[in-house]
């Protein structure tokens, strides 16, 4: 096929498989191609202001091809020769890659390994401002159970559902030991709590204690930072600071003093 050859304008290719086929320089013009399958030669090929929503690429070589203006959301890239690629003004949206060559790809003029790079290091980043706020949290929590008496830490206000604080101490333990057990295991593993007692402010500090200890072995031993670990230690932060909000306003109904390290007080 040609390079200067254009048979692809305004043309519909849904759910249409293109197998085993070289079509190397092909251009590709308003082509709605959405749910079609590749197993074929595209080198140097040129796609713009197309539809390939949900296309399904295997074992094709790409190399050296061009997509401007290309809805790509939901595709799939499976085995794939990509070096060199240049996409600009792209939906990605869900769009999945695996085992691909990557090698001087191009995305809004970018290298896609610095964009790669970049991200980790970003991500990276946010995940130490997390764990550090997960850590605050852990021990400002702990201040507040030692500065307590045991009356003050078993005492209830009559108000509709309200809880002791040890009863939050039960919550806040069972959800560090369990949150630590899915960051292991990389999925929501369910949960289970060790504090025996929410009277025994006693032994609420050495769960409090051993708890932290071991969210911090569970992480790390991670090396494989998930989507799904991301989004369990960020609901780990939002638990803790849910509780830390409601143990303040707990206390000071209450007439306690706060420690200092406890946050929005």
């Amino acid at each position: 096929m040609s390079e200067s050859h254009n048979p692809f304008q305004d043309t519909k290719f849904k759910d249409f498989e293109f197998s085993k086929s070289d079509m190397t320089g092909a251009k590709f013009n308003a082509v709605d191609l959405t749910g079609s399958s590749y197993w074929a030669v595209l080198k140097n090929a040129q796609f713009t202001d197309c539809d390939l929503e949900s296309c399904v690429f295997n074992d094709v070589n790409l190399a050296s091809s061009c997509y401007e203006n290309i809805n790509l959301s939901h595709a799939s890239f499976h085995n794939i020769n990509m070096s060199s690629v240049s996409f600009s003004c792209l939906n990605l949206a869900n769009t999945e890659v695996n085992d691909a060559n990557l090698e001087g790809m191009k995305i809004n003029g970018v290298l896609v390994t610095d964009l790669f790079e970049a991200y980790e290091k970003k991500a990276s980043s946010m995940r130490e401002m997390v764990l550090n706020n997960i850590r605050a949290r852990f021990s400002s929590v702990l201040d507040v159970v030692n500065s307590l008496t045991p009356e003050s830490y078993t005492a209830y206000l009559n108000v509709a559902k309200n809880k002791s604080v040890g009863d939050h101490i039960w919550c806040i333990v069972g959800a560090r030991e369990s949150y630590s057990q899915s960051l292991i295991e990389g999925q929501w593993a369910g949960f289970s709590c060790s504090l025996d007692s929410t009277e025994n402010p006693t032994e609420a500090v050495e769960k409090l204690t051993a708890s932290a200890a071991v969210f911090e072995k569970a992480i790390s031993g991670i090396e494989d930072w998930t989507g799904e670990r991301e989004a369990l230690l960020l609901s780990l932060l939002e638990h803790e600071a849910t509780h830390e909000g409601q143990l303040i306003r707990h206390l000071l109904a209450l007439g306690e003093s706060l420690p200092a390290s406890v946050k929005w007080a």
